[in-house]
């Protein structure tokens, strides 16, 4: 079954084959469907105890909280994960801050909330709502289309060799998607030479 739940189409027909008194062999053969999965079906049907027209009857939504009664569990990882996602801006905007690593906001996030989620979900929850937050999109270049040029990063000291004085300039860079091979260029003030 693997966790997967199966569509209610295919919940009627094995209700529909019940009521046929097929067994769950010959369901799952007829249906494709693991035996497992058939006899799990066939559990919560039985641990409904009504008969299976009365089943048929009802509509999705109701057939669906008989066959798929909620558990506390599952409520309780809802509010966990609910509790989670309030804090997801907080921990993206921490993210962008020099130094701050996952396993420190973890540490926090484990200090306030005792109960939540361990490190590896931490990081699984928060790289699906990074995904969510920023969607990424490819481009594609062409060899020699195009080049990227732009000043980078803070700035960059070097020592005049002539003088012994420290000169802080920013540092332009040229960039071909393609060959991925950065060309740096120390520029003392920004306006470039060229």
């Amino acid at each position: 079954m693997a966790n997967k739940l199966t569509s209610m189409q295919t919940l009627r027909i094995i209700l529909q084959l019940v009521d046929r008194s097929l067994s769950g062999r010959a369901i799952a053969r007829q249906l494709g469907l693991s035996r497992n999965t058939v006899s799990h079906y066939l559990k919560q049907i039985q641990a409904t105890q009504q008969p299976t027209h009365i089943l048929q009857a009802l509509d999705d939504a109701e057939l669906a909280k008989v066959l798929y009664p909620t558990n506390a569990v599952a409520v309780a990882e809802d509010s966990r994960h609910d509790e989670f996602c309030k804090l997801v801006p907080y921990f993206l905007a921490e993210l962008k801050r020099t130094g701050v690593t996952r396993y420190l906001l973890w540490k926090e996030y484990l200090a306030k909330t005792p109960d939540g989620y361990r490190y590896s979900q931490f990081c699984f929850h928060l790289n699906e709502q990074r995904a969510v937050v920023s969607p990424s999109f490819r481009n594609h270049y062409k060899p020699a289309e195009l080049m990227m040029v732009d000043f980078a990063g803070d700035l960059i000291p070097y020592i005049n060799k002539y003088t012994g004085e420290q000169i802080a300039c920013l540092c332009l860079f040229a960039y071909c998607p393609i060959a991925t091979l950065p060309m740096p260029k120390p520029c003392p003030t920004q306006p470039c030479p060229f």
